[in-house]
């Protein structure tokens, strides 16, 4: 019986020791420059999303006529803080947002002139097609100013005791309209992950109005808390 020994040259021997630490390095160099990819472009942020925002409102001071009554006086009405929602879906091109915003808000008089015993609310429903810039900072937060135009319309009443001629009567008024508007807002999101964004904002919405020929605008001002998903 005879026993073949196969002799391995020592620089054989040795670049088949070095091999397994070369291929290793080049599967992490591969793996390091794929996982960096994925981050550029987890970060350009682009596709579609849609989000969600609960709205704190204040309205300015509102003038209006009171037509029922003989003396025709303008009176100013005082809102309390008021509240709503906020539904929006959009397109992310990375640095511009196009977006379609659906929202609605109470507020509730507070208090009209010196009239007495003061009642009543105002539901503003609007819809505005939205643009905005998001400003890159290299970070998760990301600034973003915006700007909208759309419509509002409102739907309310209100109540309060009138002094006509020396004649305490209870004026009792309906009001609803639809009227152009225009919203500019500023505010940052933060960036849970790839997929979702904390957001935090003010906005403004300008709507003109024309009550009894009297032009008034209609001035609400929102903070804005919310969550946008990217798909």
């Amino acid at each position: 019986m005879s026993v073949n020994i196969i002799r391995i040259p020592k620089k054989g021997l040795e670049r088949t020791m070095k091999t397994p630490p070369l291929v290793v390095a080049t599967i992490l160099a591969g793996a390091l420059a794929s996982g960096t990819a994925s981050a550029d472009e987890m970060m350009s942020g682009k596709g579609f999303y849609i989000g969600a925002s609960g709205a704190v409102s204040f309205v300015d001071d509102f003038d209006f006529t009171n037509g029922r009554s003989n003396s025709n006086l303008a009176h100013t009405i005082e809102w309390d803080t008021g509240y709503g929602g906020i539904l929006r879906g959009g397109y992310d091109y990375g640095d511009i947002r196009a977006e379609v915003e659906l929202d609605a808000r109470r507020v509730d008089i507070d208090k009209i002139d010196d009239q007495g015993n003061p009642s009543g609310d105002s539901m503003l429903y609007s819809a505005m097609l939205n643009g905005a810039w998001d400003i890159d900072t290299g970070t998760e937060f990301t600034p973003y100013i915006s700007l909208g135009i759309g419509a509002v319309a409102a739907d309310g009443d209100l109540a309060y005791d009138c002094d006509n001629n020396n004649v305490i009567t209870q004026e009792v008024e309906d009001f609803a309209g639809i009227a152009l508007a225009g919203q500019a807002g500023l505010g940052v999101a933060y960036a849970i992950n790839k997929e979702i964004d904390v957001t935090a904002g003010y906005s403004l919405m300008a709507a003109p109005t024309d009550d009894s020929g009297a032009s008034e605008t209609l001035l609400a001002h929102s903070g804005l808390i919310g969550l946008n998903y990217k798909f």
